[in-house]
């Protein structure tokens, strides 16, 4: 769960931007989910000398934070087309920059030997449902209070850095 937290953070900016993800890009995102997920397994494995689970998770924390600026700055994080409907091609990119957390997870968990088979699944469900959870919430949020999208922006940018920083103590 704590893997795919994020995905919660930018699911609810998508819901407070009205950006729907259609069927074949949330199966894209899974897809790169239990791929990335199971290829850090890999990784991890085979560099467990080189790097620490702190570097990683902090490495990881970084990224979620410098998404959270990107938000603050990008009105509509991986939707490059303005069209308020993430496609195949956003959703590669979008399951790249969520992956990029269980990776760092992934090869941190796996140095510690802490990493079963179920890993890239459990990742790869939980961050479905968090999107998804968080584009309602999103647009409950929306529904329930009148505020300029520039607010919105900057609110689903500090969550997502707030996630960031709440990983690394975690």
């Amino acid at each position: 769960m704590s893997v795919s937290i994020d995905s919660l953070g930018i699911g609810i900016t998508y819901g407070i931007k009205n950006t729907t993800l259609n069927f074949f890009a949330k199966f894209i995102l899974i897809i790169m989910s239990i791929f990335f997920s199971a290829c850090s397994i890999f990784i991890g494995n085979m560099i467990s000398s080189i790097l620490s689970e702190f570097l990683t998770k902090f490495i990881s924390s970084c990224i979620l934070i410098i998404i959270g600026i990107i938000v603050i700055i990008d009105p509509i994080p991986f939707d490059f087309d303005n069209s308020r409907n993430i496609d195949m091609k956003e959703a590669f990119l979008l399951g790249v920059a969520l992956s990029l957390d269980s990776i760092s997870v992934g090869i941190g968990s796996s140095i510690g030997g802490y990493l079963s088979f179920y890993f890239p699944i459990l990742v790869a469900l939980f961050q479905i449902l968090f999107l998804c959870f968080g584009v309602i919430i999103g647009k409950k949020i929306i529904k329930k209070f009148t505020v300029p999208d520039s607010i919105w922006n900057i609110i689903s940018g500090v969550v997502l850095m707030l996630f960031g920083a709440i990983k690394i103590f975690i």
